[in-house]
């Protein structure tokens, strides 16, 4: 802000004719995950495809990493090729976007007779450059139907 040509009843003069002002912005937003099923095949392979979707509208691009590993109960495993790993994988919400991501993971088909398992799907390294946001929770599980 600036004053100009200040009048009055006597001398006036400005010690600082110029402020900045600062408009303290308390918006955020909130990254969330969905929680999908696949089945599991006897042969060959298919997609477990998760969303992962802002709830507000950013002026910034804002990313973060998708890794999925082991589940923690009944888990998919790595070691039994139960599925591909996401290593790695970028999330981006272009700025102006509330557009959902998806995340696709690869699921092995077996033979093997087991309970349902479950992996992880990992959200880390979030670059908001500077904006409100956060996550509803950084990991979901994601359930293999046998």
């Amino acid at each position: 802000m600036q004053l100009i040509n200040p009048s009055g009843n006597g001398n006036v003069s400005l010690i600082q004719p110029a402020a900045t002002l600062t408009i303290a912005n308390d918006d955020s937003a909130t990254i969330s995950i969905n929680n999908p099923m696949v089945l599991e095949s006897n042969s060959g392979t298919a997609s477990l495809v998760f969303s992962v979707s802002i709830d507000k509208l950013a002026d910034a691009d804002v990313s973060l990493t998708a890794n999925t590993s082991d589940g923690l109960t009944n888990p998919a495993t790595l070691a039994d090729n139960d599925y591909v790993a996401v290593t790695g994988g970028t999330v981006k919400f272009v700025a102006g976007s509330m557009a959902s991501q998806t995340v696709k993971e690869t699921v092995n088909g077996d033979f093997t007779l087991e309970l349902d398992e479950q992996l992880q799907l990992l959200l880390s390294s979030l670059n908001a450059q500077g904006r409100s946001v956060q996550f509803t929770g950084n990991a979901m599980s994601l359930s293999l139907s046998n």
